[in-house]
């Protein structure tokens, strides 16, 4: 049997480049910083949907998501 495709690896390298830029503009709040980091939120509403994903994210930056207007969406 073939091995699986590494989606995990995917979502957690995802996971790495989003806690980088939210770090980023949460120690250096400079308009570019804080840009980055939305942008990459809103180009993946589908990986903050995620529980795990949410989990590993943590709450101080959920919460700074949550200063810049970004939430998870909901399926409707």
């Amino acid at each position: 049997m073939p091995p699986l495709p590494a989606e995990g690896q995917a979502q957690h390298e995802l996971l790495l480049l989003l806690r980088y830029h939210i770090d980023t503009a949460m120690r250096y709040p400079s308009y570019e910083a804080v840009t980055k980091a939305v942008d990459f939120a809103k180009a993946h509403p589908r990986a903050l949907r995620g529980g795990h994903f949410a989990h590993l994210l943590g709450v101080r930056r959920w919460r700074w998501l949550a200063e810049q207007g970004i939430y998870p969406e909901v399926n409707p």
